[in-house]
């Protein structure tokens, strides 16, 4: 027999026809969908150094503290000196009245009155605290825009605030930034998963809101006009939810024409967190929630794309095992064909995860790839399981 005849079985020619089929599907549109977020990486950069940005208008910047002193000094220490060309303040809502966080106010705000503090009472309950001190910090902002950071999160540079609020000049009402835990701090069991899951979920929720479909931002780097607030009600749709402020919020209030997405370097946030992965799954199981009331094509998407990479995968592993040994072409063609098809994606991957995470992770690609379905129905059940944990009744959990 001969090895390299085209003489093969049916069924060989079948599983090859499946394979390349769901080849061109992932080297055509999905890859596309994810070399979307980095292109757009690469225009913000370009053009964050661009000096005709028109008038740059008055901005509120409102930071949720939870009683984290140090972080808020450190942030506040960043934040307070910004180079803008606007005028701009900061408001720190508190949770409860700590006295640490008062020194901290109270040292920065002698030297920049722009600074501002309110707290939360101690004794609300059935809320959700991060909700509620958004809502206060809003009310009492005295601009028309308002930009949205945590205590833990710590900036770039002094570029953050123009390079966000650049888009509210051009006319934008809403704008969607970056965050990531900090590469160097991460670096515990599944660290490379959890960069991986927040690259893959930027991915979807970016690419959607680059192509006309908006629907989510991140909690921790975000930025929307006071009169979308008011007009919709605030959280009036989550206000039962200890979450949903950045996908159920963002989706009723956004629109192709007013959403601006901002991706550069200068503008990325960095969640500091004492422990990432506990923070992973909370903010994992939360999103897996709220985002079954907010439906989004792109989930759909992504699901569909890596169904096809497990179809061309198995199909192509199928039609080597009935060849084999007595046909070679198939295997050859397969081979070709997967190498080529893993090279492309791990290469996108690669350069959008870098862009997003700050965290380079060629080689294990593959396996992050091919596993991110399970990785997704595992917490998926887990979220199903612990519903309870996403109301404001509730004490959410905060172990695996």
């Amino acid at each position: 027999m001969n090895e390299f005849s085209l003489d093969f079985p049916t069924a060989a020619w079948i599983r090859m026809g499946i394979s390349l089929f769901a080849a061109l599907i992932i080297i055509i549109f999905y890859r596309r969908k994810i070399a979307r977020v980095y292109r757009h990486y690469m225009d913000c950069e370009n053009s964050a150094d661009n000096d005709s940005t028109p008038a740059m208008p008055g901005v509120s910047v409102i930071v949720y503290c939870n009683g984290e002193a140090q972080a808020l000094k450190a942030l506040l220490t960043q934040l307070l000196e910004q180079k803008y060309d606007g005028d701009y303040e900061v408001t720190i809502v508190n949770d409860g009245s700590n006295e640490d966080v008062k020194d901290v106010y109270n040292l920065l705000s002698s030297k920049h009155k722009n600074c501002n503090l309110t707290f939360i009472p101690q004794d609300a309950h059935y809320l959700s605290h991060r909700k509620l001190a958004i809502t206060l910090g809003v009310k009492s902002a005295r601009y028309d825009y308002v930009l949205i950071l945590d205590a833990s999160s710590q900036l770039s540079g002094d570029g953050w605030l123009q390079g966000i609020a650049r888009h509210f000049a051009e006319g934008k009402e809403v704008v969607i930034g970056q965050a990531h835990y900090d590469p160097e701090k991460d670096e515990g069991v599944g660290s490379r998963r959890r960069a991986f899951d927040m690259a893959s979920e930027g991915v979807t929720y970016l690419s959607a809101a680059l192509t006309g479909n908006p629907y989510r931002g991140h909690a921790a780097n975000l930025g929307f006009a006071r009169s979308l607030f008011f007009n919709t009600k605030g959280f009036s749709r989550s206000l039962n939810l200890h979450s949903g402020e950045d996908d159920m919020f963002i989706s009723g209030i956004v629109t192709p024409e007013n959403c601006a997405v901002e991706l550069s370097d200068a503008t990325q946030v960095t969640v500091d967190t004492s422990n990432p992965r506990s923070h992973h799954i909370r903010w994992k199981r939360s999103h897996l929630f709220t985002g079954r009331k907010v439906w989004q094509r792109s989930r759909l998407m992504m699901g569909f794309y890596s169904l096809m990479i497990w179809i061309g995968t198995l199909s192509g592993l199928a039609a080597m095992a009935v060849t084999l040994p007595y046909y070679f072409i198939p295997s050859i063609a397969m081979l070709i064909v997967g190498i080529t098809v893993w090279v492309l994606v791990c290469n996108t991957w690669s350069r959008t995860i870098t862009a997003l995470t700050g965290r380079s992770m060629w080689m294990v690609i593959p396996w992050m790839v091919l596993t991110q379905p399970i990785y997704n129905l595992y917490y998926r059940i887990m979220s199903m399981r612990n519903n309870r944990d996403n109301y404001t009744w509730a004490i959410p959990r905060t172990n695996s």
